[in-house]
C-alpha cells in the first residue's frame, strides 16, 4: 500500500488480473472492472474492500479483443468482445444486470471495432462512445442500442500519408472529452510512423518510429462535422495520447500523455478562449 500527499492511500487489492478498463458505478456504490485476456467482468465495493461478484468471461469470445470501455447505467453494465476491425466480424456486446446477478446469454451484434474512450453529459442523459477509427456512437440504454454520429478525425486526416522519412497509417482515437456546454467532442488523434529506411547491416532497427499526435479535433454534436482547431506545440515529441472525460472547473480538458521519448509521461493541457494545447508533461529521471 502507498501513500500519497493529501490523505489518500493506494493499494493493490489482488495479483490475480490483470485490468482494461475501471469504471463507477455511483448508484451502487460499487466499481467495475473488465479483466484481460478473458473479459471477466469484477464487480468491488470499495468500502468494504472486497468484491461484491465475478461474472467469467464468455468463452466463446476468447481470443477476441475486450472492450477497453463499461458502460454502466441503470442498473446494467455493458461489455463487448470485438476482433478490432481485423474481420469483418461483428463485436458481441453483453449486458450484466447488477439486481438479478445475471448475464445475457445472447450478445447483441455491434461494430467490430473496440472502444476506446466514454463521455457523459453533464446532465448525464448522453453518453458517447469512441471506438479505435474514431467514430463517434451515442448509446441509448432504453433499447441498449448504438447510433452513429460520424467520425471525430476530419477527413482530410483520414488517408494514410508518407515523407522521406516515414510512412503514417490512418489515424486512430484513444480517448474524448466533452466541451462545458455539451456540443463538441474534443480528441487527439495519433498516426503511427514507420521508418522507411531498412534495418542497418549489424541488424538493428533504424530510428524513429512511434506514435505522431496529428493536433487537436474537434467534433461538432450538432452538425457532426469534424475539424481540426490546434496544431500540437513545437518540440512536443511522439507518443500516445489516451484519458476520457477529464475537464477541470474552469473548462479546460486534459489527456494523458506517455510512451514517446523514453521516460516521457504527463498531461497535454487544452486551454479554450484561443484554443491553445499545453504540453504539461513531466519527463522521469534517468
Amino acid at each position: 500500500m502507498a501513500s500519497a500527499p493529501g490523505g489518500w492511500t493506494a493499494r493493490s487489492t489482488s495479483a490475480r488480473w490483470a485490468f482494461t478498463t475501471l469504471a463507477a458505478v455511483p448508484d451502487y456504490g460499487l466499481m467495475a472492472a473488465l479483466t484481460i485476456p478473458h473479459g471477466d467482468l469484477l464487480l468491488y465495493d470499495p468500502k468494504t474492500g472486497q468484491p461484491r461478484a465475478t461474472v467469467p468471461g464468455v468463452p466463446e469470445e476468447f481470443g477476441r479483443h475486450v472492450s477497453r470501455e463499461i458502460v454502466a447505467v441503470d442498473g446494467k453494465i455493458y461489455y463487448a468482445y470485438t476482433d478490432g476491425g481485423e474481420t469483418k466480424e461483428p463485436g458481441h456486446m453483453y449486458v450484466y444486470d447488477i439486481e438479478s446477478g445475471r448475464c445475457s446469454e445472447r450478445p447483441v451484434d455491434i461494430d467490430p471495432n473496440f472502444w476506446n474512450g466514454q463521455l457523459r453529459t453533464n446532465h448525464g442523459k448522453g453518453m458517447y462512445l469512441v471506438n479505435q477509427p474514431g467514430e463517434l456512437l451515442r448509446f441509448h440504454p432504453e433499447d441498449a442500442s448504438l447510433e452513429r454520429l460520424g467520425c471525430v478525425i476530419p477527413e482530410a486526416e483520414l488517408r494514410p500519408m508518407q515523407d522521406e522519412a516515414f510512412q503514417y497509417a490512418r489515424p486512430h482515437v484513444l480517448g474524448i472529452a466533452l466541451s462545458a456546454d455539451d456540443r463538441r467532442v474534443y480528441s487527439i488523434p495519433i498516426r503511427k510512423m514507420t521508418p522507411k529506411a531498412a534495418a542497418s547491416p549489424d541488424g538493428s532497427k533504424p530510428k524513429g518510429g512511434g506514435m505522431q499526435p496529428i493536433g487537436l479535433c474537434e467534433f461538432d454534436l450538432e452538425t457532426r462535422v469534424a475539424r481540426r482547431v490546434a496544431a500540437m506545440p513545437l518540440k512536443f515529441g511522439n507518443g500516445y495520447i489516451t484519458g476520457s472525460s477529464i475537464r477541470d472547473s474552469r473548462g479546460d480538458i486534459y489527456f494523458v500523455r506517455h510512451g514517446g521519448a523514453p521516460g516521457a509521461y504527463g498531461l497535454v493541457k487544452i486551454t479554450f478562449g484561443g484554443t491553445k494545447t499545453n504540453d504539461v508533461s513531466r519527463r522521469s529521471e534517468p
